[in-house]
C-alpha cells in the first residue's frame, strides 16, 4: 500500500531487478481525494496506469496484505505482466477486523484519527512484528509524514468506507502467470493452512515460507526475502514466451 513497506527490501534487489515501489491514493504522501473511488478494482487500475505511465514492460507486481489483493487483480488485468508476488496477502482473509465493515461516520473519522497517532502506529505494528525492535524512531518518523500530508483526515476518513471481506478469492483460479506467495510463518492476523490454501488456489504456484517473520515478512527478512525473488528468475523466464 504504501512505498515505505518496501524500502528494507529493494536495496537487496536493486542489481537484479528495477524496482518501483508507490504510494498508492490514500496512503502514504499521495493525494488523499474525498471523492476517489478506494475499492479494490479501482485501487488497481491506478497499479495498471502507473505502469503504463512509467511505460514498463516484462512487470514482475508483487503486493503485501491489502496490496497483495491488488497485485492479483493487476496480475489479470494489466499487459505485460511476467508474474506475481504475494507477501501475506489480503485474499483468503483480508486480516482486518469484521467490525470495520460497519463502521459509519463518525467512527470512519474517529478511526482515521486514531491511525495518525503515533503511539497507536507504533504498538499496533510492534504487536505484528516477531522483532519489534525495528520499529525504531526513524522508521515511525517517516511513516508519520503520512498523518501530516495534506488531506490526511478527510481522505482516510473517505478510505475507510471501503474496508471489506475480500472478494477476490475466486479470481484466484484465473491467474494464468507464475506466482510466487512468500509467508512469513508467524503471521498473528492469519489462521493455519492459509498459504497452503493460497497456493492450492493458484495453479502452479511457489510457496516459500520464511521462519521467524510474521505479516511484514519482507521487512522482517529482507535479504532472505530478496534472495527468494532473486532465485524465482528461472521461474518468471520458463513461463516468458519470448
Amino acid at each position: 500500500n504504501s512505498q515505505q513497506s518496501f524500502k528494507r527490501v529493494a536495496p537487496y534487489l536493486e542489481k537484479d531487478y528495477h524496482v518501483v515501489a508507490l504510494d498508492l491514493p490514500g496512503f502514504g504522501l499521495s493525494a488523499k481525494p474525498v471523492d476517489h473511488d478506494y475499492g479494490n478494482e479501482s485501487q488497481a487500475h491506478a497499479v495498471t496506469a502507473l505502469i503504463a505511465a512509467l511505460k514498463l514492460d516484462s512487470v514482475i507486481v508483487g503486493g503485501h496484505s491489502l496490496g497483495g489483493a491488488l497485485a492479483l487483480r493487476v496480475a489479470l488485468t494489466a499487459p505485460n505482466i511476467r508474474g506475481l508476488i504475494l507477501f501475506n496477502p489480503g485474499i483468503i482473509t483480508t486480516g482486518v477486523p469484521a467490525i470495520t465493515e460497519y463502521l459509519v461516520f463518525p467512527m470512519q473519522r474517529l478511526s482515521a484519527k486514531t491511525f495518525g497517532d503515533r503511539d497507536f502506529r507504533a504498538n499496533f505494528l510492534k504487536s505484528s512484528y516477531v522483532d519489534p525492535s525495528i520499529i525504531t524512531d526513524e522508521v515511525l518518523d517517516e511513516l508519520m509524514l503520512g498523518p501530516r500530508s495534506e488531506g490526511y483526515i478527510e481522505g482516510t476518513t473517505a478510505l475507510m468506507g471501503y474496508y471489506k471481506p475480500s472478494d477476490e478469492i475466486p479470481l484466484l483460479a484465473d491467474v494464468q502467470v507464475p506466482t510466487l506467495i512468500i509467508w512469513g510463518v508467524m503471521d498473528k492476523r492469519k489462521p493455519a493452512g492459509e498459504a497452503e490454501q493460497l497456493r492450492d488456489s493458484i495453479a502452479g504456484s511457489r510457496l516459500i515460507k520464511i521462519e521467524n517473520a510474521g505479516h511484514y515478512v519482507h521487512e522482517e527478512k529482507p535479504a532472505e526475502v530478496a534472495q527468494v525473488i532473486i532465485d524465482a528468475r528461472d521461474f518468471w523466464a520458463a513461463a516468458d514466451p519470448s
